[in-house]
């Protein structure tokens, strides 16, 4: 037996589910060849097999779950041995809380809703399901599978405000009293005990687990997120989520941006087909190598890891064994990269505050998104298509780094926020920091350090607003702003042309030594769904002014991102090509991407470099340096390009 890397040290991963349902014959078409094939040529450093899905059903002949309903081959034991003969860890997807088969069997143990109706998929976490049903099979994965780990999913997003009658016991026996119901007082209060329930939950999985079992690593999918935006306390192995399977670029660029701070190794997986967004559909299109090393560029350019999810076929029994030269080439691309992406840290620029309270306020259920994930989103997009890099600040990673070393703050539109952010945020602007207060609620929270009053609105109304000589149309929640005493940045018009009555869009303003840019509307929300080019230049007008000398700066193309990180004492400047059909609905599968160039890149810095070196092509840059600043041309970016400077 191969030794196996831990996953803190892990880069590239495979990823194969296919949530077994009633009536599958497990194993009917087992492959052994094309699954070892797979393995020997594209080399992953662990493999990722589906042994739970949400229907509860396990695909291997469990004898503490519920197993499928026909098992021909024990496919968890053949990947198994492939992968241990290989010295490549194999982790489960597994199943957790969303688990239709033990809802069934077990009602008792599902969460239910305010009127008693209960659940059909998922578990509640202050039942007995964690102890009797997943921590036992887990001990079996780990002990009798010898498998290295496990990736929980529908988890956080899955479970909601529960009043089981395990749930409601737990709260009177706490607070001596019955749990308040939506509209009640105390509603809130609730939600936060549902939130602390599943914590708790989580915690007690990883840590009797690894009483027994200690060599298994363990995460939940979206722990520490965007979904769980939280100083890190349970002692997960690693961090993880899976992206959008349409949309998937600008998924993986904000995702990735939630996990880079957290300090806990991270990965994140892109869907290796397009399928309408949905897990359920089986109108299912491959995407290509092209496409797929698009989306892994986006992902380790930030310093995390990449998993490639391709659906197991012939009910877990083999895979696209047709696909496999396409994953080689995704392989080659991430694997030239690794040495400079993996593990490297950001250089701070611009950041986007993701307040936890805010983003809780905003949601529905428990750890689902909502539109404060939407505004933060707008900025990550906005930001970088202004040529800008950017990272997300969550409050506890805010509140313990020094703000100041950030040219720029965005503090996105939020109902909320922690009242020890906002007093940081006012000392960062009072000491010469720039900041933006991205619409109507963000500015209400500096209203008593900013003269430009504001009459908020509570109704949608469409605009159109000015930017770069152009009008965009804008449906949001718009301000009414007066000037105050500082100056205006921007206009909007009720119709699409200058001469009718505009109202104020923006105004800059000073306090202490530093600069705040008040946004009479939800930029980030609209920006996130309504990208236009006068919209991308308002907001690239507000960089230019607020933070006008970045550590780096490039021309030649609206299709650059920047991404500005350091590994080893070297600056690594990753330029990524964001042109493609990727965000065309009806586009599900294409196999060019346009270059973009030349670019021409200045970055300041403080003596001559030693060396500036185009990678992976392993090519020294011709460059000038005078006076503080280096600049050099890169002829073409197809994908993805890295300067390495180093000095």
């Amino acid at each position: 037996m191969k030794k196996t890397a831990k996953r803190s040290d892990c880069f590239f991963g495979l990823h194969f589910d296919f949530h077994a349902v009633s009536g599958d014959v497990i194993g009917l078409d087992t492959n052994r060849e094309a699954i070892a094939k797979a393995l020997d040529l594209v080399r992953p450093d662990y493999v990722q097999c589906d042994t739970k899905g949400h229907s509860g059903l396990s695909s291997y002949p469990t004898k503490t779950g519920i197993p499928a309903n026909e098992i021909k081959v024990d496919i968890l034991k053949l990947w198994r041995e492939l992968t241990e003969e290989r010295g490549i860890a194999l982790y489960a997807h597994h199943s957790g809380l969303y688990d239709m088969a033990c809802a069934a069997e077990h009602p008792d143990y599902a969460i239910a809703d305010e009127k008693g109706n209960i659940s059909t998929r998922i578990m509640s976490v202050f039942s007995p399901y964690a102890d009797e049903f997943l921590i036992p099979q887990l001990l079996e994965l780990a002990l009798d599978y010898r498998l290295d780990g496990v990736w929980l999913d529908g988890e956080c997003w899955a479970t909601d405000v529960d009043y089981s009658v395990h749930a409601r016991r737990a709260y009177r026996l706490k607070f001596g009293r019955e749990p308040a119901k939506k509209g009640e007082d105390g509603y809130e209060e609730y939600r936060e005990f549902c939130r602390q329930g599943w914590r708790e939950y989580s915690a007690h999985v990883i840590n009797k687990v690894k009483e027994k079992a200690p060599h298994f690593q363990m995460t939940s999918n979206w722990l520490y997120s965007a979904y769980v935006p939280e100083k890190p306390q349970i002692s997960a192995d690693y961090l993880s989520g899976d992206v959008t399977p349409i949309q998937s670029i600008d998924s993986a660029r904000s995702h990735s941006r939630y996990f880079m701070n957290q300090g806990i190794a991270w990965d994140v997986i892109s869907w290796g087909f397009n399928s309408a967004n949905t897990w359920t559909a089986q109108n299912r299109t491959n995407k290509t190598a092209v496409q797929l090393c698009q989306e892994a560029a986006y992902i380790i350019s930030t310093g995390g890891g990449w998993q490639l999810y391709n659906y197991q076929q012939g009910c877990g029994g083999t895979l696209q064994e047709w696909a496999i030269p396409e994953w080689v080439k995704v392989a080659e691309f991430c694997r030239e990269r690794q040495h400079l992406c993996h593990k490297a840290k950001s250089i701070p620029q611009v950041g986007v505050i993701f307040s936890t309270a805010g983003s809780i306020a905003g949601r529905s259920k428990l750890f689902t998104l909502g539109n404060e994930v939407n505004s933060a989103n707008g900025w990550l997009y906005a930001t970088q298509d202004a040529g800008y890099t950017n990272e997300i600040l969550m409050t506890h990673y805010a509140l313990d780094t020094d703000l100041q070393r950030f040219g720029l703050l965005i503090l996105p539109d939020i109902t909320v926020i922690e009242n020890a952010l906002l007093e940081k945020l006012k000392e960062y602007v009072k000491k010469g920091g720039s900041l933006i207060l991205g619409g109507p609620e963000a500015i209400g929270h500096f209203d008593d350090i900013i003269s430009c009053r504001v009459q908020k609105t509570d109704s949608i109304k469409l605009y159109h607003v000015e930017g770069g000589g152009a009008l965009s149309a804008v449906e949001s929640n718009f301000a009414l702003l007066d000037e105050g005493n500082g100056e205006i940045a921007a206009r909007y018009y009720k119709d699409n042309y200058f001469t009718d009555k505009s109202y104020i869009a923006a105004v800059y303003e000073t306090y202490g030594s530093g600069t705040l840019c008040a946004i009479a509307f939800d930029f980030g929300s609209v920006y996130a769904k309504n990208r236009t080019a006068s919209l991308c230049e308002f907001c690239a007008e507000k960089l230019r002014r607020l933070f006008p000398e970045p550590i780096v700066k490039a021309e030649g193309s609206r299709y650059l991102h920047i991404t500005l990180m350091e590994k080893d004492g070297k600056m690594i400047i990753n330029l990524l090509n964001y042109a493609g059909p990727h965000n065309d609905p009806y586009n599900r599968s294409f196999d060019e991407i346009p270059s973009i160039g030349p670019i021409k890149v200045a970055v300041r810095c403080k003596k001559r470099p030693k060396s500036v070196t185009l990678e992976p092509q392993q090519v020294s840059c011709p460059f000038e340096y005078e006076g503080g600043r280096l600049v050099f041309t890169v002829d073409k970016v197809d994908i993805h390009s890295i300067v390495v400077i180093e000095n």
